[in-house]
């Protein structure tokens, strides 16, 4: 009978410690998780700022206005090599 009672208690014991590591794992598991979506959106956040910096400072700095006027100049500069030929 001590014999039997010994091994019920063992088999809870190892069902308990069983049960107690899928939990801690699940836990890691959740936590990881978060801390992947936090990352995700902080990788985010970090293109997304540059790609704002430079398109306002395209706008403020007058990128069009200079492309514009290199494409001029170098349209003038091909059809002055076209006549002098």
């Amino acid at each position: 009978m001590t014999y039997s009672l010994n091994l019920i208690k063992e088999a809870a014991l190892l069902e308990a410690q069983g049960l107690l590591l899928v939990d801690d794992l699940q836990n890691k598991n959740q936590a990881r998780g978060q801390y992947n979506a936090q990352t995700s959106s902080c990788k985010i956040e970090k293109l997304t700022k540059p790609v704002d910096e430079r398109e306002k400072a395209l706008l403020a700095g007058g990128a069009a206005p200079n492309a514009v006027q290199e494409y001029l100049r170098k349209f003038k500069n091909r059809i002055d090599v076209a006549y002098q030929v």
